[in-house]
């Protein structure tokens, strides 16, 4: 039972930070939104070559969100890939 007692006094007389090792705790962040773009901007896009194509698909291949930058991975890709076939389609036809 002693023990219980002493454990509580530890407690109540080291406020929180001083038991976390801080003196304050981090600031919050807020609220961010925004829409999860591609891994490779539009207007880059429009000059990739082939090789250039196959490697990034190759590179984002799977489903990624970078959350710092808002892009995604293969999803976000294929979307700006469709839109380069409806504007140049003879370019995509194999």
């Amino acid at each position: 039972m002693p023990a219980r007692s002493c454990h509580r006094r530890a407690l109540s007389c080291n406020p929180p930070e001083r038991r976390l090792d801080q003196d304050e705790p981090a600031p919050p962040v807020g609220i961010q939104v925004g829409t999860i773009g591609p891994p490779i901007p539009e207007t880059a896009a429009q000059h990739m070559n082939d090789e250039q194509w196959l490697g990034a698909i190759s590179k984002h291949d799977g489903e990624r969100t970078d959350w710092s930058s808002f892009t995604g991975g293969a999803q976000e890709m294929a979307r700006v890939l469709e839109q380069e076939t409806i504007t140049d389609p003879a370019r995509f036809v194999a």
